[in-house]
């Protein structure tokens, strides 16, 4: 699996969007599969996500695969592309 780590903000929306809230989190790890972030979100696994980011990947959907809390309120999240 190739995977690159990195440091890079990006935005994303739930979709569908909830009132066109857009919100905001760190890109910590890109591989062929997904991305790890880092937010102040909160999510559940299977919400589906669109990220808007200048990140080389090949998708712009995702699907929260997992989320654990590392302090309260601050969220690392895994996520899977979307085909």
């Amino acid at each position: 699996m190739n995977r690159r780590l990195l440091f890079a903000p990006i935005e994303f929306t739930k979709d569908p969007s909830e009132n066109g809230q857009t919100m905001k989190g760190i890109a910590v790890n890109l591989c062929d599969g997904g991305m790890r972030v880092y937010s102040y979100c909160p999510l559940s696994e299977g919400d589906r996500i669109s990220v808007k980011s200048p990140l080389p990947t090949p998708h712009q959907r995702f699907i929260v695969q997992w989320i654990e809390e590392l302090l309260d309120g601050f969220f690392v999240v895994g996520l899977i592309f979307e085909m």
